[in-house]
């Protein structure tokens, strides 16, 4: 039952969204591709940066902290001085040429580390509380609605700041304007810090959070079937912290493009979240969240094979495919698999078992992306080879380790009452389209690289 008024409620919505706009300029401009290669401009090595991507699950375990904040402090204040402590820390990104430069280059680099690491543990300590703040400001009636308008909101204006930074990064090429970008990026985090505090206090929340959940690690043991989601859960996200950040890497090292050229394929990778999100829901209903799943996970072996033959030289179209199909599996995956979770988990677990799942299945990512992801480009830095064969290289082994990895996503159980015989169909149909499609592309980015050089020549 909700303690708000109806005009209460209202005017939270409105700040919330408020929230997801600044939250998607903020994003845009302090993480992911962002730093990756503002790192790459202050000529961060390879492995280090790789490292650096998988910080987001690895930090999952600060969740702890959140909720033991919202017990003592209420919801709002904690998001917000989670959120305020999220733009604080990449403000120091931006005197870490000096630092590199002046005092010690490797130390620039393990503040660059730590920084990074404490953006993203003081994100998971206010993520846990959106949720619950969600569900007090919305009831049955426009939760829904009010879902799809957040998402959009958030993805409009994070794809705004991206255009704005591709177009900076075009006319600057500098160092500068990596620091410009991320200083604002920090105002707007800021923002959103100060809308996190106008939220609405309630005391559901206090109380969901108050609730002990290291029962729930032994409950989640006890059922396989939950057992064998956190399994799949986990080696979804790791496959996700072997591929996405390493592949901007390889982008950017492997072909030596511009930083504002770099950026435009993030836009394509968020291009093919937001087409695989709006599918994810209707195909997971239709065949059932266990094939979906499936599905992604052939998608990020799809991806590491293309990583692994891509052509020695620059093709657009191909490396556009990539970074496409990376994004929109990472997100249709998660959609899944909260679809999956949705179905199996009773309802008066499912705050406390989201919460553990979350830990184990990020941290085990994390620890896959930061320790064997980097490992394995560290070991294979040794063999002095070409920064584009280096990659190749990489992902062919991330394409061996992920079909090992598999096994665990076969096991786990359905819950659709549909056929096997009709979800492999619609596995091996849904997989084969894509290969079709990347060849006639291949093939197509050939004919016009062809009828180019033999324009040059006439």
């Amino acid at each position: 039952m909700h303690t708000i008024s109806e005009a209460g409620r209202k005017a939270a919505q409105k700040i919330y969204l408020t929230f997801s706009s600044f939250n998607g300029i903020s994003i845009a401009l302090v993480a992911d591709s962002m730093v990756i290669l503002y790192a790459v401009q202050l000529g961060v090595p390879p492995s280090s940066i790789g490292a650096m991507g998988s910080f987001i699950f690895l930090s999952m375990p600060f969740m702890l902290i959140g909720k033991y904040l919202t017990s003592r402090f209420g919801a709002p204040k904690t998001a917000s001085f989670a959120w305020g402590l999220r733009s604080l820390f990449p403000l120091l990104l931006i005197p870490l040429p000096f630092l590199m430069a002046k005092l010690s280059f490797s130390l620039g680099v393990a503040v660059l580390l730590t920084i990074m690491f404490a953006f993203w543990a003081s994100r998971s300590t206010g993520m846990i509380v959106m949720s619950p703040i969600v569900g007090e400001i919305t009831d049955n009636s426009d939760r829904q609605h009010f879902n799809s308008m957040n998402f959009a909101l958030y993805c409009s204006f994070h794809l705004a700041t991206t255009l704005l930074a591709i177009i900076a990064l075009y006319f600057m090429r500098s160092t500068l304007t990596f620091q410009i970008l991320i200083a604002l990026g920090c105002l707007a985090g800021f923002c959103s810090s100060y809308c996190c505090s106008k939220f609405p206090e309630s005391e559901n929340a206090r109380k969901s959070a108050a609730s002990p959940v290291f029962c729930a690690f032994s409950r989640l043991w006890n059922d396989h079937k939950l057992r064998k989601l956190i399994a799949a859960w986990a080696t979804g996200w790791g496959a996700a912290a072997f591929i996405v950040p390493f592949s901007m890497l390889a982008l950017k090292k492997g072909y030596g493009i511009p930083d504002f050229q770099a950026m435009i394929f993030a836009l394509i990778q968020m291009g093919g979240s937001a087409v695989f999100t709006s599918a994810a829901g209707r195909i997971s209903a239709r065949t059932g969240a266990r094939s979906m799943i499936i599905f992604c996970f052939s998608m990020y072996l799809l991806v590491c094979l293309m990583w692994a033959f891509a052509p020695d030289s620059f093709s657009p179209v191909y490396t556009a495919v990539i970074f496409f199909l990376a994004g929109g599996s990472f997100m249709a995956a998660e959609l899944a698999i909260l679809y999956y979770f949705l179905n199996v988990v009773p309802k008066e677990n499912m705050v406390a078992d989201n919460l553990i799942g979350n830990m184990i299945a990020g941290t085990s990512a994390g620890l896959a992306g930061t320790f064997a992801g980097a490992g394995i480009l560290k070991l294979l830095e040794i063999h002095s080879l070409d920064m584009l064969s280096l990659f190749r290289n990489y992902f062919s082994v991330i394409f061996v380790i992920l079909l090992c990895l598999m096994t665990f996503i076969l096991k786990l159980e359905k819950i659709s009452s549909r056929s096997a015989g009709k979800i492999v169909f619609n596995i091996i149909s849904g997989s084969i389209s894509p290969v079709i499609f990347v060849s006639l592309i291949s093939r197509l980015d050939s004919l016009i690289r062809r009828s180019k050089s033999e324009a040059e020549e006439d």
